[in-house]
């Protein structure tokens, strides 16, 4: 028998019409957060927010009878684990419900760094032509390296060997040789795949130890004809060092979809000739922005409709299972 709980969301604009219908068809007390007294707060049990709401003590403590928490995002860095878990908070998240769509990123972000298409549409607007300096390459013939190779990178992976990209190198602590050989995807160290591989791409959750972990001696690795593709967060990539690597021609281009601040972006590598920008669409897709709000949704419906193993815990640093059983 399904379990009626009273479940707030940060604002009506935030969900889905679709993923709202779940919710009240199950019965739920479905409320948003405009207007509400601090009486009522305290009653909530599920909260629902997105990446931009930063979930810490400061907004748990007007929530003293939540169980549950909702993040319609793919990672779970705005959310203070431990805490929630000293609460006994249940937290669930889309997890890889938008891999396919920022593969597809990533896969654009490789052609057009292949290609040169920003200087090229530039010189087509600038001087009418094309910039006979400046010819392609297939992307079939590079050499590519995945730094994560969770939900994202493994999508990418399979994308890239549908274009006939043979040589996939892949960095990830947490995948085994032979899954990646599954992939037709080379295991490797870092400093390795950063050596050999001419197309870098990043997709791993921000943490402790993947926080600048692109830096001066990473770039100085890369080969001067190499690229990188960040997908991520913008903390995982040294802003200052990348900027470096880019004035100095150890790295020939970069393609960022995030930045550490997004509300003020870095312009000097927004404007840099030799980066394409693009702001934070990676998963700005229909499809994708449906899925990372039904996932957690179902994923709570069928938790309160049916028994569940309690104590069961995931610790802070799993990194691609969508529920998080905290205890």
């Amino acid at each position: 028998m399904i379990q009626i709980m009273k479940i707030l969301t940060s604002h009506q604009d935030l969900l889905l019409p679709e993923a709202a219908q779940l919710l009240e068809a199950a019965g739920h007390d479905l409320h948003y957060f405009n207007g509400f007294t601090k009486a009522e707060l305290a009653q909530t049990e599920v909260l629902i927010v997105s990446a931009k709401t930063s979930v810490d003590s400061d907004l748990l403590g007007q929530f003293p009878r939540m169980q549950y928490l909702l993040s319609l995002s793919a990672s779970l860095d705005h959310v203070d684990l431990d805490l929630c878990e000293s609460l006994g908070i249940k937290v669930i998240h889309a997890g890889a419900a938008d891999a396919e769509s920022v593969a597809e990123q990533i896969v654009l972000f490789s052609l057009m760094l292949r290609r040169h298409s920003l200087a090229q549409i530039e010189s087509l607007k600038n001087h009418h032509q094309r910039n006979t300096a400046l010819v392609g390459d297939d992307l079939s013939q590079a050499k590519y390296g995945l730094i994560g190779m969770g939900a994202v990178g493994k999508a990418t992976a399979q994308k890239l060997r549908g274009m006939g990209v043979e040589k996939i190198y892949g960095f990830d602590p947490y995948v085994s040789e032979a899954e990646m050989r599954n992939l037709g995807v080379e295991k490797t160290v870092l400093p390795a795949l950063l050596k050999h591989s001419e197309i870098i791409s990043v997709q791993v959750p921000l943490t402790p130890r993947t926080k600048g972990m692109l830096g001066e001696q990473q770039f100085q690795l890369m080969a001067p004809s190499s690229v990188l593709i960040n997908v991520s967060r913008g903390a995982i990539i040294n802003d200052t060092a990348l900027i470096q690597a880019l004035n100095s021609g150890q790295i020939k281009g970069a393609a960022l979809d995030i930045f550490e601040n997004e509300a003020e972006v870095n312009n000097e590598l927004v404007n840099h000739p030799r980066v394409i920008a693009t702001p934070h669409v990676s998963a700005y897709t229909h499809n994708a922005r449906k899925n990372m709000q039904l996932m957690p949704i179902k994923t709570f419906l069928k938790l309160t409709e049916q028994p569940h193993d309690r104590s069961r815990s995931y610790p802070a640093t799993e990194l691609y299972s969508p529920v998080f059983y905290l205890q």
